[in-house]
């Protein structure tokens, strides 16, 4: 019975795999957002 332990960890991988490529794309997300935002606020507030 080694097919199931087998789907198991391909589906570890698989989950794994995902969960880096989303954390990827939100911190992207976040450090484009707050790029955005510090150069509007810039703009509000000129040094």
């Amino acid at each position: 019975m080694s097919q199931p332990t087998r789907l198991g960890a391909e589906l570890e991988v698989l989950l794994s795999y995902a969960a880096s490529k989303w954390i990827l794309a939100v911190g992207k997300t976040i450090s484009t957002i707050a790029h955005s935002k510090r150069k509007s606020l810039g703009h509000c507030f000129p040094s």
